[in-house]
């Protein structure tokens, strides 16, 4: 079935709320695991409005000043007409994509990044980033096009053109992920992404071997100070040695402070900066939920 062309402007309110109705291209990253800015939790939450948007960045804001001048560079290096565009999937309306360009044939599109030094040494290097592969594909099933130009542009130099191909296999997954997330939008269940799914197993694997090694190692330690000659401070043998060490005591710094009569809330003043610490743990399965959730 063919797309349906949708009369909006990039960037307007109303294209805000049209895209939040559906599953733009960009978000497709997001949904196949591979997006370093979001997670499926979080374009969830988004889309069921319990999370706010993305706001603008510095990032984006460089994104969308280059891209006209990228896509004249464009045209002028393949003498090809690209015609920005916005449009929703003949067979499932909430698959969406706004295109950087259309060929007039609509046989082509067009995809510019703009991006920091690694993204666009990759293109250098003859390669499209891994994490854009989603986009390209989507916009493709959703022109029903069969070829996408890739443009990687620095702002200075001509732009790195790549050719990417339709990859139908690829594209069936894709369209069955996006079915299986917006169903989620849709009931309120949260999705779970494989990507997280694969993880999450593999740290709960780990975490029980640490436990286990954990034990092992108290266990050992114990049976070699069983072992300790009475008297003896230290042993060495067969690679391992063992010792006695003194060890001071922790310093109470509440009493310290009480002693010297300084209140106790005037630590504060004294603490270094602080620091976001990633902690991980295990949780029952009925207990999936984010920070987001709950605000």
């Amino acid at each position: 079935m063919a797309m349906k062309v949708v009369d909006l402007e990039q960037g307007t309110p109303q294209w805000l709320a049209w895209r939040r109705a559906g599953i733009g291209a960009s978000e497709a990253p997001v949904i196949m695991g591979l997006s370093p800015w979001c997670t499926p939790t979080l374009l969830w939450l988004r889309k069921r409005g319990l999370a706010p948007e993305q706001a603008s960045n510095p990032r984006m804001a460089r994104g969308h000043a280059l891209e006209p001048i990228a896509r004249k560079r464009y045209e002028l290096m393949r003498n090809e007409i690209m015609t920005p565009a916005i449009a929703e999937s003949g067979e499932f309306s909430f698959i969406r994509a706004s295109f950087d360009g259309l060929s007039l044939s609509g046989e082509l599109v067009l995809e510019i990044k703009c991006p920091g030094e690694r993204d666009h040494t990759t293109a250098l290097n003859g390669t499209v980033p891994q994490k854009y592969i989603p986009q390209i594909m989507q916009q493709l099933y959703v022109a029903e096009a069969d070829v996408c130009d890739y443009v990687s542009y620095d702002g200075s130099n001509d732009p790195v053109i790549l050719r990417v191909n339709r990859d139908q296999p690829y594209i069936d997954r894709l369209v069955d992920e996006l079915q299986r997330f917006w169903d989620c939008v849709h009931s309120g269940v949260q999705p779970t992404s494989q990507t997280w799914t694969v993880a999450a197993d593999r740290w709960l694997r780990a975490d029980k071997a640490l436990i286990a090694a954990k034990a092992a190692y108290a266990e050992a330690t114990d049976a070699l100070e069983v072992l300790m000659p009475p008297g003896v401070s230290w042993m060495a043998d067969n690679g391992v040695m063992a010792e006695y060490k003194p060890r001071a005591g922790t310093c109470d710094y509440d009493r310290l402070l009480a002693a010297h009569k300084v209140p106790l809330t005037a630590k504060d003043a004294y603490r270094k900066k602080g620091s976001r610490v990633f902690d991980v743990m295990p949780i029952p399965y009925s207990a999936a939920i984010t920070k987001a959730t709950l605000q």
